[in-house]
């Protein structure tokens, strides 16, 4: 994600710009897949690894699954077929951990296929297959029912996303909180509340799901039904299609992992210093939603992680070149720059600089589109996510004029 690929590009950079080079590094990304949302291109979210580490001297990438680290021996365990298996293991001399966050569908393991989530660009892609699915059932006058499970910031976008392109659904967004966007601004909390409310999609907060109940036929592989409990009263809603963006949890849970000795939270975060150094073990960091920073609690966002990616990187290099113990590490203080949200294909809201700067709508849609266009991590990246944005946004323009002129 944003945290590892920004850490290994900054680690080139160091390389390059390091008069003396005392140590020659190199960096090995060891990645499984990367992500996408519905609303935007490949190029802008998931680009190939390929593209995004061209010109880079030091870095080189493998495509597979971290099943171990041995923190003892300083190796870990790479799988590449993304089995069980014990893999191949891979010495290291320093150890960046920024594995993100995983959907946690423990609970309903055994109906687990009823529930796609929404993390990954194989999820995207399936979620895509299933809609065209459902149009083509919604050809013959029938409205389809679709639940979204988890109010958060990928929940409302969603929800609103998944109304625009299936309009004549039913959505209802399940949220186990008292509100939805709990963690968003003001601004953007009530713009987000409005639109999901003009759209016509149903919120239930306070309402957990209980049970999911798998209800597929040979025509209708994705239907199921999800018991609800809300202040102890439980209900029933038949569904076409249940996205599941809730109880999301640090991919260190031990699964897989072949030693348990680095210090986590109870919520499976692996436990660091200021310095994003993990606690006992000074050649090992993280990064990201798979971290918690001493006792301080950072919002699960890519802006977190690319704030602490150069941290890490100079923590790292510094003890690279300097072995003895005189390094100059920084510590990671996280500036809020502000937060947006995607509220539908040409819609969104921002709120920054403390809340100096709101705006909502189309300009917003299209500086949220700049902006991240911006902070790709790289320039040629940045421009072909810019393209890519606005190829798409005319597009869109085209086919909404083309109906207009056909109606």
């Amino acid at each position: 994600g944003f945290g590892g690929v920004q850490t290994a590009l900054a680690l080139d950079a160091l390389q390059k710009e390091d008069p003396d080079k005392r140590t020659k590094i190199k960096v090995t990304l060891v990645d499984p897949n990367e992500l996408c949302t519905e609303d935007a291109t490949p190029e802008e979210v998931a680009p190939t690894f390929a593209n995004l580490l061209e010109g880079t001297s030091v870095v080189d990438f493998v495509q597979g699954t971290v099943i171990g680290v041995d923190a003892d021996q300083n190796r870990i365990f790479v799988s590449k077929t993304g089995g069980t298996n014990k893999g191949t293991p891979m010495g290291y001399d320093a150890l960046v951990l920024a594995t993100g966050a995983s959907v946690n569908l423990e609970k309903f393991s055994d109906e687990a296929e009823c529930a796609l989530p929404f993390y990954t660009i194989e999820n995207c892609y399936e979620l895509k297959r299933r809609f065209r699915f459902l149009e083509s059932r919604q050809t013959g006058g029938k409205n389809c029912n679709i639940v979204v499970v988890g109010g958060g910031y990928s929940g409302v976008e969603l929800a609103l996303n998944t109304k625009e392109r299936l309009q004549n659904s039913n959505v209802t967004l399940v949220h186990r909180g008292e509100q939805v966007l709990e963690y968003a601004t003001e601004y953007n909390r009530m713009t987000g509340i409005n639109r999901l409310k003009e759209a016509g999609v149903k919120i239930l907060t306070e309402t957990s799901v209980e049970k999911v109940i798998p209800q597929i036929t040979s025509e209708h592989p994705y239907k199921s039904a999800v018991v609800l409990s809300s202040d102890g009263t439980s209900s029933q809603i038949e569904t076409d299609l249940l996205l599941w963006t809730a109880g999301a949890q640090s991919s260190n849970d031990g699964i897989g992992i072949l030693n348990s000795v680095l210090p986590r939270d109870k919520k499976g975060r692996l436990v660091t210093g200021d310095e994003m150094i993990v606690r006992g073990f000074p050649n090992v960091f993280a990064l990201g939603d798979v971290s918690r920073v001493s006792s301080t609690m950072y919002p699960a966002t890519a802006q977190v992680a690319i704030q602490q990616a150069p941290v890490v990187a100079w923590n790292l290099y510094s003890q690279l070149q300097s072995p003895e113990g005189k390094q100059e590490l920084l510590t990671f203080s996280y500036a809020n720059l502000g937060e947006m949200m995607t509220l539908g294909s040409e819609d969104a809201t921002i709120t920054s600089l403390g809340g100096l700067v709101q705006l909502s709508g189309s300009p917003a849609s299209v500086l949220r589109r700049l902006i991240y266009a911006v902070r790709m991590p790289t320039i040629s990246q940045a421009f072909v996510a810019g393209l890519e944005s606005t190829g798409t946004r005319l597009n869109k323009r085209k086919g909404s004029s083309l109906k207009k002129n056909l109606w």
